[in-house]
């Protein structure tokens, strides 16, 4: 049930920079100090290099306007892009420049709009091999494309990222020869820079949720359900993003992806598993509680535009335990409903007032039913869902994040000379109901519920007495959490104490663990008295060992220590040097 996410604190910019492993050969690291000399003094800097070293930009701090310039050598640019060639434009981005990137646009019906101001997708490296900024070579420009507070993709992915994997944002002034174009979210792209960034390794395999085409949407919804053994029908709903691309590994990657929806959705003679064996054979292939987490987030900020309707998700398997991570995607509607509500009317209202258990008896979103069928991940789901809404949904913690933003943007929405929605929408939007009466088909005629009414009355309810006694906030505190030792050695295992208080007493404790990104391990605690306890086995020499507590109430509630057990498990690392069992060369250098 656990991930093997890092907390937000390493999920920083990386930087160009690698350190040299002990393990090297004398003579490996006296040649590389020596041509390192050479190229410092006869190589000229690079602008990119020569500029980083003053400015040293955040690429994705969210305080920041960032002001960023395309110049194009065609005047007519907007003819020349497509969804799907990069063409050439020098970039400068607060004052930095980067010469010769890839520009093209992206989305599908964002560019139907009748407006230069599409979005669009920067490839630093596309003609410049390793270029890139901060450690990232893809910046997406989204647009607000029906979104006139222009905030929701920015303040959701802020929510989620505290307690699950999601990407990081920042706001842009965007300009095109020299001409301001307009305000847009910058955020970041899920690739291999995003998986460093989160997970133990950026190795395995990553689909985009997403159908070949607007035509075949409805035919080939991206639901995990389970599609039959022909590895064409999971080709047409699945895009291998990466890292593997090769023809074998890609037949391999959509057979592992079968066999996922196998698990979660085929009949037992179909090789699936039965409802008795689905909680131990689910474990084996997916994340399981970082599944929960997502389903939760996209459920309390009625992002409906989801995997609720079969799509804008990602899958990660890790190559170090076999296990699929679902990662978000496309935010810009959330807070909004679309297309859930899609073939009926929706009002405020009824996005007030949804389920936090909907859909959990559609067949056809298996992650959902067959998931949340299971009391044990019912609980946990709805234990995930109190801490969203108590920490990230708390109406003074939405407030304070829209005004930081409002400050930050106002000026350059005002300014915006393609703006979507106008001004006075963003304005209101941000917290009251707007209708977007431009455009046509099913986007015309539109109500827009304002961000901060919609959140502050959905959390009111969500809080009332009668909701589903899931939502009920137990009366239990954590306080006492000891480890001994507190600094372990590679032959120490590891004692684990914790102890509670409150009127709701657990009726078991377990501690879930994992040691360098492998498979997690689960350990029940002993009680003596009032306090419960359990050992870690030793671990290898300078392994990183996270881990959490998950309370089982008498009543079937969950409650986990710490609360965001994804992003903020307690951690430790295995103090000791692993020296190589057989020498790599001659000589090696076994102490720095």
């Amino acid at each position: 049930m656990h991930s093997t996410f890092r907390s937000p604190a390493r999920a920083l910019p990386r930087r160009a920079t690698r350190a040299v492993r002990p393990s090297h050969a004398i003579s490996t690291l006296l040649g590389f100090l020596a041509a390192s000399t050479v190229l410092a003094l006869t190589a000229p800097p690079t602008p990119h290099a020569a500029a980083q070293d003053q400015a040293q930009v955040d690429l994705y701090d969210e305080t920041v306007l960032h002001e960023l310039h395309l110049d194009f050598d065609d005047a007519d640019w907007e003819r020349d892009l497509n969804p799907t060639d990069d063409v050439a434009a020098d970039l400068t981005l607060d004052g930095v420049a980067y010469p010769t990137i890839g520009v093209r646009h992206k989305g599908r019906s964002t560019l139907n709009i009748d407006s230069p101001k599409k979005p669009f997708n920067l490839s630093l490296d596309a003609f410049v091999d390793g270029q890139e900024i901060d450690g990232y070579d893809i910046i997406n420009l989204d647009n607000g494309y029906l979104d006139p507070s222009i905030i929701r993709e920015a303040l959701s992915y802020r929510i989620m990222r505290d307690h699950m994997p999601a990407s990081r944002t920042a706001f842009a002034r965007v300009h095109v020869n020299g001409e301001y174009l307009g305000l847009y979210t910058m955020v970041q792209q899920v690739d291999r820079s995003f998986l460093r960034d989160w997970y133990p390794s950026d190795g395995g395999d990553l689909f985009k949720a997403e159908p070949f085409s607007d035509d075949a949407f409805f035919q080939y919804r991206p639901t995990l359900a389970w599609e039959g053994e022909t590895l064409l029908e999971y080709h047409r709903r699945y895009e291998l993003k990466g890292p593997t691309r090769s023809a074998a590994s890609g037949a391999t990657a959509y057979g592992n992806l079968r066999d996922l929806t196998r698990v979660l959705d085929a009949p037992v003679s179909a090789g699936g598993v039965s409802d008795a064996d689905f909680p131990d054979a689910i474990e084996e292939v997916l994340d399981v509680d970082g599944a929960l987490w997502y389903l939760a987030a996209q459920n309390i900020l009625a992002n409906f535009d989801s995997y609720y309707f079969g799509h804008n998700y990602l899958l990660h398997r890790s190559d170090l335990d076999g296990r699929y991570r679902i990662i978000p995607w496309d935010l810009n509607l959330s807070m909004w409903g679309y297309p859930f509500f899609v073939f009926g009317p929706v009002a405020p209202d009824d996005l007030v007032r949804a389920d936090p258990l909907i859909a959990r008896n559609d067949d056809a979103l298996p992650l959902i039913s067959r998931v949340l069928s299971v009391p044990r991940y019912r609980a946990d789901y709805l234990a995930h869902y109190r801490t969203l809404r108590d920490v990230g949904f708390a109406p003074e913690r939405i407030q304070t994040q829209v005004s930081a933003y409002e400050d930050l943007i106002r000026v350059a929405a005002e300014e915006e000379p393609h703006s979507l929605h106008g001004f006075d929408l963003f304005l209101r939007n941000l917290r009251e109901t707007v209708s977007i009466r431009s455009g046509s088909g099913f986007f015309s005629n539109r109500d827009v519920p304002g961000i901060l009414d919609l959140t502050g009355r959905r959390y009111a309810w969500l809080r009332e007495p009668g909701r589903d006694p899931g939502l009920r906030e137990p009366d239990l505190r954590l306080i006492e959490h000891a480890r001994a030792p507190e600094a372990p050695v590679h032959t120490d295992a590891v004692t684990v104490h914790a102890a509670f208080e409150g009127t709701d007493e657990p009726a078991s404790v377990a501690l879930f663990y994992v040691v360098n990104g492998a498979a997690p391990v689960e350990l029940a605690l002993r009680r003596d008295g009032d306090r419960w306890s359990t050992v870690i086995p030793a671990a290898p020499p300078r392994a990183r060992v996270s881990y959490f507590l998950r309370a089982q109430l008498a009543d079937g509630r969950s409650q986990f220590h710490p609360a965001s057990n994804q992003t903020q498990p307690w951690r430790y690392r295995v103090a000791g040097i692993e020296l190589p069992r057989e020498p790599a060369g001659d000589l090696i250098l076994n102490e720095l």
